[in-house]
């Protein structure tokens, strides 16, 4: 069949406006300069941020996204499905520094961020 011919009209209904946009998990959105943080080691490190140097002020911004709702049932999604909100986290690199290190002071490490909030969706029940 030709793809033109289609009728795709009721195919999807997608939102007209920007406010009937929503998500299936609840989150927060927010852009850090994190100064200080635990890295993946358990340790915790200063991170370099909000340095003049000249004419710039040089800093490590990150986005995170928390789960407002993370454990509980994802909402608008039937019962008759088991759901759960997790938060999902990433790995991001940041550039540290360690006085009592004498021989190397400045050193990348790692760090586990939350990244996003997503919904687990488990297996159709049927209740009689």
């Amino acid at each position: 069949a030709d793809v033109v011919d289609l009728n795709t009209e009721l195919s999807v209904e997608r939102p007209n406006t920007l406010e009937e946009e929503t998500y299936l998990c609840p989150s927060e959105t927010s852009y850090v300069k994190p100064l200080r943080a635990i890295n993946t080691e358990g340790k915790w490190r200063v991170i370099v941020n909000n340095i003049e140097a000249h004419y710039k002020t040089l800093t490590q911004t990150t986005r995170i996204e928390e789960c407002l709702t993370s454990g509980d049932a994802c909402p608008l999604v039937p019962e008759c499905y088991e759901t759960k909100c997790l938060q999902k986290s990433i790995y991001h690199r940041f550039l540290v520094y360690d006085a009592y290190d004498q021989y190397f002071p400045f050193a990348v490490e790692t760090f586990k961020l939350p990244a996003s909030c997503a919904c687990l969706l488990g297996a159709y029940t049927i209740d009689h």
